[in-house]
């Protein structure tokens, strides 16, 4: 079975990005650690193609830090489903 892929947002400097990386590594590293994993959303905004394409047909979790949902609004543009 393919892990769910948990996509924080980067909110450098700002409490609630750090909230938001902290809570993702916590269900990956110890919650779910079977069943999830994370991925740099930098790689996703710079267009990576590498992990472009291991995004395809994955299942997502974005887990976003303020009402500019910049995780999953780069999900979408992507055409991935959250």
């Amino acid at each position: 079975m393919s892990k769910v892929v948990v996509i924080p947002c980067s909110g450098m400097g700002k409490v609630y990005g750090l909230i938001a990386r902290e809570a993702a590594l916590k269900v990956v590293r110890e919650l779910k650690k079977d069943e999830a994993e994370t991925k740099c959303l930098a790689y996703l905004v710079t267009g990576d193609e590498e992990i472009k394409n291991y995004m395809q047909g994955k299942k997502c979790i974005t887990i976003d830090g303020c009402p500019k949902m910049c995780a999953a609004k780069m999900l979408r543009k992507l055409g991935q489903k959250l």
